[in-house]
């Protein structure tokens, strides 16, 4: 017999014990970036600052991370309806932007935000390659979720 299996179990216990504080981080971390694009979106023009970017950038940018992050804290099979809550999300912030003084509420804007939180979704669900017993394996369509246990 080796020592190998056996070094391995403790590590294997750490991951499945860590799992639960993962999948909360990511959670919070989810939650926080939907609350900052809320408050950025319905803040008075003046009193936020701006990076300088384009308008649509900083709209692809902020729906890009937090379709990433989102689609991180859920399995895949919610993947459709993270998109469809973020581009929603969009549409009622834009509309809610005619009301917010010194903003506008711009079509390009929409489609720029719903761009992004797309695309940031599907970048994280790209898990084209994980570990399995240290060899580097594709991954299959429709595969484990990330967070299930490895046989």
């Amino acid at each position: 017999m080796s020592a190998e299996p056996d070094a391995a179990a403790p590590s294997r216990r750490l991951s499945a014990a860590a799992r639960p504080w993962v999948r909360r981080g990511l959670a919070l971390a989810a939650c926080t970036c939907i609350v900052v694009i809320v408050v950025l979106s319905w803040s008075p023009r003046g009193s936020i600052a701006r990076t300088g970017a384009p308008g649509p950038l900083e709209h692809v940018l902020a729906y890009l991370g937090a379709g990433f992050v989102t689609a991180l804290a859920t399995s895949r099979r919610h993947h459709r309806w993270v998109a469809v809550g973020l581009v929603a999300l969009a549409g009622v912030l834009e509309i809610g932007q005619i009301w917010v003084p010194g903003r506008t509420s711009q079509l390009i804007d929409f489609a720029a935000s719903s761009v992004g939180a797309v695309s940031g979704i599907a970048l994280a669900a790209m898990e084209a390659v994980y570990q399995v017993n240290g060899k580097t394996e594709a991954r299959p369509l429709g595969g484990r979720d990330r967070f299930d246990e490895v046989e």
